[in-house]
């Protein structure tokens, strides 16, 4: 499964280790992740910022298999 995860900017490898686990039942769906980064930081101060320009971890959801409805 390791082979589906890269970076956005097409980096195959990510800079540091980052694990990612899925769980769900009848009504939740559960995400944990586990990511070293020496150096962990955050600048931003308005809601709903564009994000991906900063060091940032993401989860989309594409429930109908279209990008133009996708949940973050």
């Amino acid at each position: 499964m390791d082979r589906f995860f890269f970076d956005i900017e097409g980096v195959q490898t990510p800079k540091f280790e980052t694990q990612i686990k899925m769980l769900w039942d009848e009504t939740h769906l559960y995400f944990f992740s586990k990511m070293k980064d020496p150096h962990v930081w955050g600048n931003l101060k308005q809601r709903d910022t564009i994000i991906f320009y900063n060091n940032d971890f993401e989860i989309f959801i594409d429930l109908m298999e279209t990008p133009l409805e996708t949940y973050k």
